[in-house]
């Protein structure tokens, strides 16, 4: 009787083992996923920065350009008749 009582929480150990295993290969699937995702959302955040840099450098462009425009028009109204 024993016997059959160790037997069978050798067998219901032996089932739990594999349970675990089976939920460490998905987790480490979920893992890999997760990493491709966290790599994606890294390489947009890269992007986002280099855009956003790109846009500065425009807006300082534009200022610049207004700046040179309205010393234009301040200068054409001293010389214009």
């Amino acid at each position: 009787m024993k016997m059959e009582v160790e037997l069978r929480a050798v067998h219901e150990m032996r089932a739990e083992l594999a349970q675990v295993r089976m939920d460490i290969q998905n987790l480490g699937a979920m893992r890999q996923e997760l990493m491709g995702q966290v790599q994606g959302l890294t390489q947009d955040l890269a992007q986002s920065a280099e855009d956003l840099h790109k846009v500065s450098a425009l807006q300082a462009e534009t200022q610049e350009i207004k700046h040179e425009t309205q010393h234009l028009r301040l200068y054409w109204k001293l010389w214009e008749p």
